[in-house]
């Protein structure tokens, strides 16, 4: 019988063990952090399609986005799907794209990270609301962004991608 008591106490340690676990990591899905794929070229060549990114879902309730920042969000016109791309001018801001050059507020951008210009498309021209920002992916031929569908409206920012993590030789802070 006491063999019996000591199993059984062993079996509720280790089930209560793994019920602690569950909700941490449970709290840390749906309040910190959690892991995205990313699907689509317009982060190329920072992200590329099939890289897991680690996304901090808690550093927007402190401050907000800031210019060059990746960010995870929902899609304006169709919220069930995320999308990520670079934060290029924050609220109240005046953006203006000519030729492929990008300025904020009558100044033109250093964006190292682009590899891939549009220089085809229409100028754009819009200064952003309060509650506002404008994003453009990397590879700014292949990207459906701000240039399309328009401001961002700050609630349907979901996060900060922060980490490549998959595959291995990939791995890295996101810049």
């Amino acid at each position: 019988m006491e063999r019996f008591t000591k199993l059984r106490r062993q079996f509720v340690a280790a089930f209560l063990y793994c019920l602690q676990v569950a909700v941490v990591t449970l709290v840390i899905i749906l309040f910190v952090g959690r892991v995205s794929i990313v699907q689509g070229g317009s982060m190329e060549p920072s992200i590329v399609t099939g890289e897991r990114i680690l996304v901090n879902l808690l550093v927007y309730d402190f401050y907000q986005p800031r210019r060059g920042d990746v960010i995870v969000f929902k899609n304006p016109h169709d919220t069930s799907k995320d999308y990520i791309k670079r934060v290029i001018a924050l609220p109240a801001e005046t953006v203006e794209i000519l030729d492929g050059a990008t300025y904020v507020n009558g100044k033109k951008l250093d964006e190292p990270f682009v590899t891939h210009r549009d220089p085809g498309r229409a100028p754009v021209k819009i200064t952003l609301k309060p509650d506002e920002l404008f994003v453009m992916g990397d590879n700014r031929a292949n990207s459906e962004d701000s240039r399309l569908w328009g401001p961002l409206p700050l609630r349907l920012v979901r996060g900060k991608a922060s980490v490549v993590f998959w595959p291995p030789e990939r791995a890295a802070f996101i810049p």
